[in-house]
């Protein structure tokens, strides 16, 4: 997650990383809170003029970190959002 800037491409690799997960119900909830954070993220650069776009970025990366991290564990950090080679 450091050095992230795009929540949206951040977002898909959650997504993709969440599918194999060991627990189907933390699965279940990490999936609801990707997209629930998504759908937020969306509806405000949707909404309007958004000072500075980088800063809302970081602010839903850090976000989606922390809820992930709240569902599973700190060690499922580096799981969650392992890029893939």
């Amino acid at each position: 997650m450091i050095g992230e800037t795009d929540f949206p491409q951040l977002v898909q690799r959650a997504k993709i990383n969440a599918k194999a997960w060991p627990l189907k119900e933390e699965e279940d909830k990490l999936q609801a809170k990707v997209d629930s954070l998504l759908r937020e993220f969306q509806k405000e650069v949707k909404g309007g003029e958004i000072p500075d776009l980088a800063h809302l970025h970081r602010e839903y990366i850090l976000m989606l970190g922390y809820a992930a991290m709240r569902l599973t564990s700190r060690k499922s950090l580096k799981i969650l959002f392992k890029k893939s080679k």
